[in-house]
């Protein structure tokens, strides 16, 4: 049996419209730009490359990404310690930057323009500095359990703290009330 494509209609791709092929398809190809200065630096080795491009690919609408070695592993078919050794290469070169270490979640922050997709030069942005419409944001400690995180609430300690102190309050909410039927 030959493997050709039959294409029934095929729609213009622009703005925030998508392709349909073969009529009934709902799925849509997956695509992510990768800036030149990451794509053509010889400095770096090819596996650095396609890790980059896998962290721009799962960067929404900031400079930030929350994916997993294993998962970019399992993507890219390689193996743990390559994709390891591919980050360490682009945090020494300088086009990424990692907060969190050892079995917290790590945050990648994109030193080149990958969010907007705007062209950059071959220097990354500063940290906090504006290039285009995106914004470069340091990580902030929490002040509760002193781990990095990529945003604060305003109260000075992270999503996760603000959940833990409000399952305290129930907990010691509901041991109140339990005590006050017993009694």
């Amino acid at each position: 049996m030959s493997a050709e494509l039959a294409v029934v209609d095929v729609l213009y791709v622009g703005g925030k419209s998508a392709q349909q092929v073969g009529g009934k398809s709902a799925q849509f190809e997956h695509w992510n730009k990768s800036p030149d200065s990451v794509l053509f630096d010889g400095r770096i080795s090819f596996a650095a490359r396609c890790v980059y491009a896998t962290l721009a690919g799962s960067c929404h609408g900031a400079a930030t990404a929350t994916i997993g070695q294993r998962r970019i592993a399992e993507l890219l078919k390689a193996h743990k310690e390559t994709i390891l050794l591919a980050l360490r290469e682009l945090e020494k070169v300088g086009h990424i930057e990692s907060t969190g270490s050892g079995k917290t979640r790590r945050v990648y922050w994109m030193r080149a323009g990958v969010a907007s997709g705007s062209k950059t030069s071959s220097a990354p942005p500063k940290v906090g500095s504006t290039a285009g419409q995106r914004l470069i944001k340091p990580s902030a400690i929490c002040s509760r359990c002193h781990k990095p995180r990529p945003a604060l609430l305003r109260i000075g300690i992270c999503r996760s703290c603000n959940l833990d102190l409000k399952l305290d309050r129930k907990v010691i909410a509901a041991v109140d009330k339990r005590l006050r039927a017993t009694a």
